[in-house]
């Protein structure tokens, strides 16, 4: 007797869909049918991917120099730990 089917949604990375869809034929127990998107929403996700594409490029092509030692850089650097002690001196003291 065949059992009837029920509708799945798998998500997967793309660098990792080739070992799942090879382990799940193994299995024999699906039926694998790919999906290409589509929809205005779906449409939106890849102009939205495509400028963050583009951002990523822009800045990943930016030669940022290295900060000299006790510069700007480095005392932004120590920013939280200054601001966190700052935090405790401005507590008042307990128990009065």
């Amino acid at each position: 007797m065949i059992a009837p089917m029920k509708k799945v949604h798998l998500v997967v990375l793309e660098r990792e869909k080739a070992q799942a869809l090879s382990e799940l034929g193994k299995l024999g127990v699906v039926h694998l049918e790919p999906l290409a998107g589509k929809g205005a929403d779906f449409e939106k996700a890849g102009r939205s991917l495509a400028e963050v594409e583009r951002a990523v490029a822009i800045l990943s092509s930016i030669k940022v120099p290295e900060p000299k030692k006790g510069g700007k850089a480095t005392r932004i650097s120590k920013l939280p730990m200054i601001l966190s002690m700052q935090g405790r001196s401005r507590q008042k003291p307990q128990g009065n």
